[in-house]
């Protein structure tokens, strides 16, 4: 059986902010779905059917409050759940049976979006949440932020593998930062940095791969956002065969000297996956 997953720090959370007040019952279908095993797909419909009858049609400034509290409290949950736990997953699958349950217009942020099908307002939710990094100072306050951080790329990684979010921003922020930058010089950042990308290419390999194969344009702004990192510094920016075949090289590198021997064995099966994936395109 499962562990309970503890989500009192993210009620905490939510009961500082200026949030929704549906944010106790948004809460308890959460609560609920990643505490009530099993972690099947009934339990994923289950879990979006109850959060998409709290939704507030017709009322833009209850939309707007909602639809913040409840990716809040959803990118809080998945921080919260290890990154190898079935409940990631479930989550993840909540979120797409959300997606498909209805496909309304509404106005937020003077800009015309549709819910529930293009999940408005998660991707600001999602990048808000990017801004929390381990310090990397051994404490066990930031050793548990470093398995938030892992966690919190697992979810995003599995949400953009479904073709949920296009984060593709996100996956090469942190592809770079942990496969294309000098290593840091902790043992516990060159871990972490090599767990996060091994989320990404575990959930998200297959997405990242053939979008590499197919012809980018650029603006200015993605070129500077998308650059690659000093180690491969003569490669261009976005997704490419050739920034694929660099971090399948660095994963094999970093993943020999990870700290522990599960880690090693997780890199071994990313660069497989790699592998896999080149020879079936």
């Amino acid at each position: 059986m499962s562990s309970t997953i503890d989500l009192s720090a993210v009620a905490a959370d939510a009961a500082d902010a200026d949030a929704s007040p549906l944010v106790p019952k948004i809460l308890g279908i959460l609560s609920a779905a990643v505490n009530d095993p099993p972690p099947t797909a009934r339990a994923a419909e289950s879990a979006a059917a109850e959060l998409d009858a709290l939704y507030p049609a017709g009322d833009t400034r209850a939309v707007e409050g909602f639809l913040w509290a409840l990716w809040s409290l959803l990118i809080g949950v998945a921080r919260k759940i290890p990154a190898d736990d079935p409940r990631q997953q479930l989550l993840a699958e909540a979120v797409q049976r959300l997606a498909g349950r209805r496909d309304e217009e509404v106005v937020l942020w003077n800009q015309k979006t549709r819910v529930w099908s293009e999940l408005p307002m998660l991707g600001p939710c999602m990048r808000e949440a990017w801004n929390t990094n381990p310090m990397y100072d051994g404490s066990d306050k930031d050793n548990a932020a470093i398995q938030e951080w892992i966690s919190l790329n697992s979810f995003a990684a599995r949400l953009f593998g479904a073709n949920l979010q296009s984060w593709v921003n996100l996956a090469i922020w942190e592809l770079r930062s942990g496969l294309e930058e000098p290593p840091l010089s902790s043992q516990a950042a060159k871990d972490t940095a090599l767990a996060t990308a091994c989320e990404w290419i575990t959930h998200a390999g297959k997405a990242l791969h053939e979008q590499g194969r197919q012809v980018q344009q650029l603006d200015a702004m993605e070129q500077r956002a998308l650059k690659p990192g000093k180690l491969f510094e003569s490669g261009k920016p976005g997704l490419s065969d050739e920034r694929w075949r660099f971090w399948r090289e660095r994963m094999g590198v970093m993943g020999a000297g990870a700290g522990s021997g599960e880690l090693k064995e997780r890199a071994q099966r990313a660069v497989e996956r790699m592998e896999q994936l080149e020879g079936s395109a």
